[in-house]
């Protein structure tokens, strides 16, 4: 486990990539490291804010702050039940 500035990175699980979380209440959701810069809009991209909600913008560079999902097909997560993972909508 390291750190890039204040946020904790792992290595996935599945793909071996490193990633970092985001916490969004009691749950988390696991994100690339790298933070990127997006200007909000009704659509595009989605990108999970440091405090863990959900904004559609356009990659931009300056703007706000925000993380992108990370889609690992291999990512298993702790061993979660399937009525667990129903619980859990990210989007």
């Amino acid at each position: 486990m390291s750190k890039t500035g204040y946020r904790k990175t792992v290595s996935c699980n599945g793909c071996g990539k490193p990633i970092s979380f985001v916490r969004t209440g009691e749950t988390a959701i696991p994100v690339e490291p790298e933070g990127l810069y997006f200007v909000p809009t009704a659509d595009g991209e989605k990108f999970i804010l440091p405090n863990g909600s959900v904004q559609y913008g356009v990659r931009a560079s300056d703007g706000l702050r925000g993380y992108k999902k990370h889609d690992c097909s291999g990512y298993k997560g702790r061993g979660l039940t399937e009525k667990e993972i129903s619980k859990r909508s990210y989007y």
